[in-house]
């Protein structure tokens, strides 16, 4: 297996191994972080393997740490590894594919061949179609995507071919290569992309503070490095394919950073962009604008989270990112920390400053909300004292207050649409009252 497939095959290398360990025995505990270090897969792969493993029922915990047992499931699901390899199944999806014009639901036909359950293990093979270049997206939300020239061409003898390409005179072995140099080209773009930055439109004030301080003044990246469709420089230029920019930049990102809001959670447009990050970018980090523990649904739902308001989880993020090689080490982590320090107090404030605004706007609506009941309290008087069910706005104005225009009354009707109505008052416009007052005051009449 090449480094393109080798990451998304670390939880079956994993179950593979622990199912040798226990000679397939459901009885026999073992330590799954000792496979995990034998086969050299790192600590967050690691994590992650282990917990979609757990969460399918492929194994149970026993005991501290790591330490499981194999299950039936466990069983079968190595049973059904062992009888479809990822090439068989990648060769029986195009073989589907082929027979389809222009775009279709890759997700229909991985259940048209019986991978249905393990929604992991599609994604996985989907990655992999698509970073072989066999497969052309177009719909991320749902999987849709047409089969390449090159998908189209693919046999099983030319797929081993595909990911060790060697020298050779023959035409057709060229062509192949070819297409894998070509794909190589994509994954070196991907390496070189943009840092992709995922927010809610409500969010952007925040975001822009964040690239600011962190990103710009704390690890001196360019905005030429940074796709913010918020922040002035980095955002597509005018008069540009909006939606195209977005979609070329999430492919070729290096990095997704997702700022999750109930804002990002509602709009529909954030959670297009999510899907997709999961399913095209290695390196999805979600990062919380909320306080405290934060529900951020199941793609991250094993995923580790960044709190922007904690320091120590923005400068976790930043080691992660030099790490990754997201930036140059050239950055003084005196700076680094000050900016940091500074992003969190800001933050703090302006979260201060948005529960003052939201109290004054509650205050300023029952002020508001007390000035209707006065209002509709003189009308209904008025309308009593003289035993009318009705007035027109002319002389609502005339007789009571130049105030109500058609405006007011039409916002006083909202609040209180069980006490008054529109109508028509000697074919003027007016208001009436209705039911119970109507009633109360026809019974006195």
């Amino acid at each position: 297996m090449d480094v393109l497939t080798e990451k998304s095959m670390h939880k079956h290398l994993l179950i593979r191994e622990f199912f040798k360990k226990t000679n397939g025995k459901t009885d026999l505990w073992f330590d799954l972080k000792q496979v995990a270090n034998s086969k050299l897969i790192k600590d967050e792969n690691f994590s992650d393997a282990y917990y979609y493993l757990l969460h399918e029922g492929y194994i149970k915990p026993y005991g501290a740490g790591y330490t499981s047992f194999l299950t039936q499931n466990g069983i079968k699901y190595i049973e059904s590894l062992d009888n479809m390899e990822e090439k068989d199944i990648i060769l029986k999806t195009l073989m589907a594919m082929k027979n389809c014009s222009g775009f279709v639901s890759v997700d229909s036909i991985f259940h048209s061949i019986g991978i249905r359950e393990d929604v992991f293990l599609r994604k996985d093979i989907l990655d992999t179609m698509y970073k072989l270049d066999l497969i052309e997206p177009t719909n991320y939300s749902n999987w849709d995507a047409r089969v390449t020239p090159l998908g189209r061409k693919l046999t099983s003898s030319s797929y081993d071919t595909l990911l060790n390409p060697v020298d050779s005179s023959n035409e057709k072995a060229s062509k192949e290569k070819k297409g894998f140099e070509q794909q190589q080209n994509v994954m070196t773009k991907k390496m070189t992309g943009k840092i992709f930055i995922s927010h809610a439109t409500k969010d952007r004030e925040v975001v822009s503070k964040f690239c600011d301080l962190i990103l710009g003044n704390g690890l001196n990246l360019t905005v030429e490095e940074i796709f913010n469709t918020s922040h002035e420089g980095t955002k597509p230029k005018t008069g540009a394919d909006f939606r195209g920019a977005i979609k070329n930049e999430l492919m070729n990102a290096k990095i997704v950073l997702q700022f999750i809001s109930p804002a990002y959670k509602v709009s529909e447009a954030c959670l297009n962009e999510m899907g997709a990050a999961w399913v095209l970018s290695d390196n999805v980090k979600p990062l919380i604008l909320e306080k405290g523990e934060y529900e951020v649904g199941f793609i991250h739902s094993t995923t580790q989270q960044a709190q922007l308001h904690n320091e120590a989880h923005i400068i976790r993020l930043t080691d992660e990112l030099r790490e990754e090689g997201i930036y140059e080490g050239n950055v003084k982590n005196e700076v680094l920390f000050k900016k940091i320090k500074e992003f969190v107090n800001w933050l703090n404030e302006y979260d201060r400053k948005k529960e003052v605004a939201v109290l004054e706007n509650l205050q300023d609506k029952e002020e508001e909300k007390r000035n209707y009941e006065k209002d509709l309290a003189v009308i209904r008087t008025y309308l009593q004292q003289k035993s009318l069910h009705g007035i027109s706005l002319e002389s609502l104005a005339e007789k009571i207050n130049p105030k109500y225009t058609l405006e007011y009354i039409i916002q006083l009707i909202e609040v209180y649409p069980d006490k008054l109505t529109r109508a028509k008052i000697l074919g003027k416009p007016g208001i009436r009252l209705v039911a119970p007052d109507l009633i109360i005051l026809k019974s006195k009449i």
